[in-house]
């Protein structure tokens, strides 16, 4: 018995061995080209706006993902979400749509950008609102948030025409100096 689980033993140790002197291969793989769209200033996407209609106030949702779009050369917008809030007693509070996120600007220089929103069914304009003159760094993300007061009625009813709403985001950047 105790040469069999002797031989039971030096099997494993072998096995054991063999995978340590085993060695990592590697080899150059193959780029694939950026997806990346870009424009010059002033950009503008058109962002069909998922159905925040059950959104829990001060929850948010996401955006879809515009990382691949570059406004002149250096400027992007990340990370959009969208929030719900209320202002106002109850009876007659408002809707006010919270629209975030961050502008990077990549390894270059300093940025002053205005970023105009309009809330559009069809060719309504539901909202609309301008952050205008901010101030950006090189190299860094700087977050942003965007009051957009809605009618809540029409902004309800914007989801029952297809398309649904779409948030028109504007960038426009230029030179801090």
């Amino acid at each position: 018995m105790n040469r069999g689980f002797l031989l039971i033993l030096v099997g494993l140790l072998a096995i054991d061995f063999g995978a340590a002197i085993a060695q990592v291969a590697a080899r150059q793989g193959i780029a694939l080209p950026p997806n990346i769209e870009k424009f010059e200033s002033p950009m503008i996407l058109d962002l069909p706006l998922p159905d925040v209609r059950p959104l829990d106030a001060h929850s948010q949702m996401h955006l879809p993902n515009i990382r691949k779009y570059v406004c002149d050369n250096n400027v992007q917008l990340l990370n959009l979400a969208i929030a719900k809030q209320y202002k106002g007693p109850r009876k007659v509070r408002s809707l006010e749509l919270v629209v975030s996120g961050s502008v990077f600007v990549a390894d270059s220089y300093d940025r002053r950008v205005d970023i105009a929103l309009r809330l559009k069914s069809r060719d309504a304009v539901l909202a609309s609102q301008i952050l205008r003159n901010y101030s950006t760094e090189e190299d860094r993300s700087t977050p942003f948030r965007i009051l957009l007061p809605v009618d809540e009625s029409r902004f309800v009813d914007s989801y029952m025409v297809q398309p649904g709403p779409v948030l028109e985001v504007t960038l426009t950047v230029r030179d801090d100096s």
